[in-house]
């Protein structure tokens, strides 16, 4: 949470992968992650977005899906952009 909090891109993607390995559980994702924006998926699991950024030059964001009823980790993922 510090990370994210710092609004550095690639600090949170290198702490990202360590820390939120597929298969892991957050069985308290819902209180733990109730500031970000979430997105219920059809599959049953649930996308939490953990940074977004949209500029001129480019924009990314960094993501969380997990399973919307244990919290296990489905995918921790994140990608970057730059316009043209």
């Amino acid at each position: 949470m510090e990370v994210v909090e710092s609004g550095d891109y690639h600090a949170m993607t290198r702490k990202g992968e360590e820390v939120f390995e597929e298969g892991l559980c957050i069985p308290d994702h819902a209180g733990l992650f109730a500031e970000f924006s979430r997105t219920e998926m059809e599959s049953g699991n649930i996308r939490y977005v953990l940074y977004s950024f949209d500029g001129e030059v480019g924009g990314g964001q960094v993501y969380l899906i997990l399973e919307q009823g244990s919290g296990k980790i489905v995918e921790f993922n994140y990608f970057e952009a730059t316009y043209e």
